[in-house]
């Protein structure tokens, strides 16, 4: 088996590395977008009852 050429073998892992990069950035954005929705819900409920008072 031929090894690749350096240059070629450092493409490809800098390829992985940004792919890999790049879900973990989008399942970050996913995660805090659930949590902030999460969070909006029982504020929500709550500050109608603030407004109660």
């Amino acid at each position: 088996m031929r090894r690749p050429a350096e240059g070629g073998f450092l493409q490809v892992v800098s390829k992985r590395m940004t792919s890999v990069w790049k879900t973990n950035r989008e399942q970050e954005l996913k995660l805090k977008n659930s949590i902030l929705s999460n969070c909006k819900w029982p504020l929500m409920k709550i500050q109608p009852a603030l407004l109660e008072n």
